[in-house]
């Protein structure tokens, strides 16, 4: 029955993830805790993110923002050390919350439209840093990369394929991580492996109801889902979660 309910999970989230490119952890991570320990989840979820945004890049068929990917990219494998740094000599709740309430708080910039991100190779770099570094400290690569292309008003497919690419490198940069850590287990896998079609349904299913979603829709949602986000986040660091 543990199964059955952490496929049906994944089912939701990638519905989500189908939409927007982004937000599977938001709605995966917490409800599967509630059904496996933390080790499967985290595995699982990462797993199943590799294979999910690998379909979905593929699926969404729009230009990629190779420019934006690359830096992004290359400029969150410096921040991976920073965030490991961190978690080992710093309150690692204090983090959440600053994290959390800055992302609420540049939400709502944006969703006013009171600010404005430049096109450029720094406010990338900014953002790709800031992604890797939260990746190893709490696990929350996605706020600043989403904030940077709401930021920047980047068109929707557009923002959907680079998120997708993004999320999947990121995803098999942890992969790695855990190998070279020892953490891979066999129950996170097989969990992970047995949810894939759910993952894959759930996505194609995500990806024909963008097409009814506007682009203003689509900014209003991952601005709502960025505010999500950070609530849970400062909610984390305030309870110990």
């Amino acid at each position: 029955m543990e199964l059955y309910i952490f496929v049906a999970i994944i089912f939701l989230a990638s519905i989500l993830q189908g939409i927007t490119g982004f937000g599977f952890a938001l709605i995966a991570a917490p409800l599967a805790l509630l059904f496996v320990d933390k080790t499967t989840n985290v595995i699982s979820l990462t797993l199943i993110s590799l294979a999910l945004n690998s379909f979905l890049l593929w699926h969404i068929r729009r230009a990629l923002n190779k420019r934006l990917l690359v830096i992004l990219s290359i400029t969150s494998l410096v921040g991976l050390p920073l965030g490991f740094l961190l978690l080992t000599s710093v309150d690692i709740q204090g983090i959440r919350i600053l994290a959390g309430s800055l992302s609420v708080i540049f939400a709502l910039l944006l969703f006013g439209k009171l600010i404005k991100f430049p096109r450029t190779g720094i406010a990338t770099s900014i953002a790709g840093i800031l992604a890797g570094t939260l990746h190893t400290s709490i696990s929350m690569s996605g706020p600043p990369v989403v904030l940077l292309a709401a930021g920047q008003e980047t068109d929707k497919d557009e923002s959907r394929r680079t998120f997708a690419a993004f999320f999947l490198f990121m995803s098999v940069v942890s992969i790695l991580l855990f190998a070279a850590t020892g953490t891979l287990e066999e129950k996170g896998i097989m969990y992970g492996l047995y949810s894939f079609p759910a993952a894959f349904i759930g996505g194609w299913i995500g990806s024909l109801l963008s097409k009814k979603v506007s682009p203003e829709q689509f900014r209003i949602l991952t601005l709502v889902l960025i505010c999500l986000t950070g609530c849970t986040a400062v909610y984390a660091g305030f309870s110990g979660a």
